[in-house]
């Protein structure tokens, strides 16, 4: 182990904190014990005395794990695999910091009531895997009639885990299937609207940027729900959230639109 020292990193923590997104990890070349500014804990606090101040009370915000080499700052459900690959990233990035990647599953956690579903079954559940972005897409795909399309993104679902640009990945992956693909940064799904699959990767109020859905015109598709939803702010609202957690969506920090603009195949619908 290095023996840089607290105030040595790389990494100013404190700054990074007060403006992220709050799903990340870092390598750290240090021990560090760290802090949540919710809840007025010192860089220095013993892990007991962190533990206390981030329980009393109420429930904490966010949850802040204490590995040796690692500091993880994260609010969401992340299961063990995807863990595992996202320490082997971080452990390789010492003193940088890595995002969550797309993947976050809010399947079995009930779906509200006030959710507006269209009348699409969804094909491909995700279940708890950290497979969100193929499998809203995979489903996009099924609702324009291109099951050629959507098997072979369910065919890559496990190789498109090996990688933290998942967004890209299914990019490229249609891109060899003859798509014209078209790379959207920055925009409202409401008002940028298109009726080919277009995949999301949302940003909600609390920062987080770790799930993603498939827009087609005024259909939404998450893998975590059995059917199609209408597209609409309050679903994209819950899309961003997580378990006990109120977030609104911002915009799509990222998305990729697949369209044939020529010799659009016979059997596709809806487009």
């Amino acid at each position: 182990m290095d023996n840089t020292k607290d105030n040595e990193l790389s990494v100013d923590i404190e700054e990074r904190v007060k403006h992220s997104d709050h799903h990340l990890i870092v390598g750290l070349d240090s021990v560090v014990h760290y802090f949540t500014l919710q809840h007025s804990v010192t860089l220095k606090d013993s892990l007991t005395g962190l533990a206390t101040k981030l329980t009393d009370g109420r429930k904490p915000r966010f949850k802040v794990a204490f590995i040796t080499n690692f500091l993880f700052l994260w609010r969401v459900q992340i299961g063990a695999e995807e863990m595992d690959r996202i320490m082997t990233s971080a452990g390789r990035r010492r003193n940088k910091w890595t995002n969550i990647p797309e993947g976050r599953s809010s399947f079995g956690f009930g779906i509200p009531k006030d959710l507006q579903t269209f009348a699409f079954e969804n094909k491909f559940l995700q279940h708890q895997d950290p497979t969100c972005v193929v499998t809203s897409l995979a489903n996009a795909f099924m609702y324009i009639n291109d099951a050629n399309a959507a098997y072979t993104l369910m065919r890559n679902k496990e190789l498109s885990l090996q990688t933290n640009r998942r967004l890209q990945f299914v990019a490229n992956l249609m891109h060899s299937m003859n798509y014209k693909v078209t790379r959207l940064s920055d925009f409202d799904i409401l008002t940028n609207t298109s009726k080919w699959p277009t995949v999301c990767g949302l940003l909600g109020s609390d920062g987080g940027m770790t799930h993603a859905v498939a827009v087609c015109g005024e259909v939404l598709f998450d893998g975590n729900v059995t059917f199609a939803l209408v597209l609409n702010r309050e679903n994209l609202n819950w899309c961003c959230g997580a378990e006990g957690v109120a977030v609104e969506y911002v915009k799509v920090h990222l998305g990729y639109r697949f369209e044939f603009t020529k010799n659009v195949p016979k059997h596709f619908k809806h487009v």
